[in-house]
């Protein structure tokens, strides 16, 4: 009887990681998406809604930072274990995308399994490169008060200055409705007063017209 160590869960779930992480970096090139349009023309409609946007560049700059992040261990980064970065620009537009060399990381899941899991939890609380991800990512998505993360601060401005553009498109719109009131007033008693000129004219062209026969 041979006992051997599967290793075919752990595989899977750094996949699923690397899987994940490239479908992120693919949807942030699409909210980010820049088409060039020729001089003095008006901006391409398929640019991305979230084109320059700070938050967006803060959340990727992060994570990229993360990827390189050296950790103590028999393995200090994700090459080692077979997992690297694509400097190549995918289909998507997406830079940076993570690859994974199964042969090489079947061989450090079954030579140094220790290893592969000292790298990716660490002590559990501040080191480890799948601990110190899954903190970043957990501050960057909390909406507790006080503790509010990244993305929520960004929904937060983008409410505020909607609340903001509301009001003041109620005053402008206020503003307007009296204005045009104003106005309906103004020509109403304009027209009054060119129907009582039109009536005396007319009064007036009658008596003169009697007075000469």
């Amino acid at each position: 009887l041979t006992v051997t160590r599967s290793i075919d869960d752990n595989k899977k779930t750094i996949n699923a990681f690397v899987t994940a992480y490239n479908s992120l970096k693919s949807t942030i090139a699409s909210v980010t998406k820049y088409t060039a349009v020729t001089a003095g023309t008006s901006q391409s409609s398929s640019n991305g809604a979230l084109l320059g946007d700070a938050t967006v560049r803060a959340v990727e700059s992060k994570m990229n930072s993360m990827l390189t992040t050296v950790q103590s261990g028999s393995y200090s980064i994700l090459a080692q274990m077979g997992i690297t970065i694509d400097p190549s620009t995918q289909s998507d537009g997406s830079t940076g995308a993570l690859t994974v060399d199964d042969t090489k990381l079947t061989a450090a899941l079954t030579n140094n399994p220790q290893a592969v899991s000292q790298f990716f939890i660490g002590d559990g609380s501040t080191t480890g490169f799948a601990t110190q991800f899954d903190s970043t990512l957990t501050a960057m998505l909390s909406t507790s008060t006080g503790k509010e993360g990244i993305i929520k601060n960004a929904q937060d401005g983008i409410n505020a200055t909607l609340k903001e553009l509301g009001t003041r498109y109620d005053t402008m719109s206020d503003q307007i409705d009296a204005t045009m009131a104003r106005y309906k007033t103004q020509f109403t008693n304009l027209s009054t007063l060119v129907n009582s000129l039109t009536n005396t004219s007319t009064y007036l062209t009658s008596q003169f017209s009697s007075s000469d026969s």
